[in-house]
């Protein structure tokens, strides 16, 4: 008796483990919106660099995730009409990609 209720005990962890949850290998709910507005610096602002003051502050407006999940933001530098992909200079905004301002010393 103990022999048959351990075989159909095994047989129903079994048939548990084949016959749960399928695996959802996709995500479909990726989407993010653009940053659409700078905020700093002002459009054609000149900017002069010295190495023993300067601090440089970019600020933007925040993305919106489809499924309110945490976004991280990188900021890439590029030349004028350059591709993303090829960036000439690339690091995350402020606290490590949180914040939506990068502050350049």
């Amino acid at each position: 008796m103990k022999k048959i209720l351990f075989c159909g005990i095994i047989a129903a962890i079994i048939t548990t483990l084949f016959a749960g949850c399928k695996k959802d290998k996709t995500l479909s709910h990726t989407n993010v919106s653009e940053v659409k507005t700078l905020y700093a610096p002002a459009d054609n602002k000149f900017l002069k660099l010295d190495p023993g003051t300067a601090t440089l502050v970019f600020e933007w407006e925040q993305a919106k995730a489809e499924d309110n999940g945490l976004l991280l933001y990188e900021v890439a530098f590029i030349k004028e009409g350059g591709d993303f992909a090829k960036a000439l200079y690339t690091l995350p905004s402020d606290q490590n990609g949180l914040k939506n301002t990068l502050t350049m010393t």
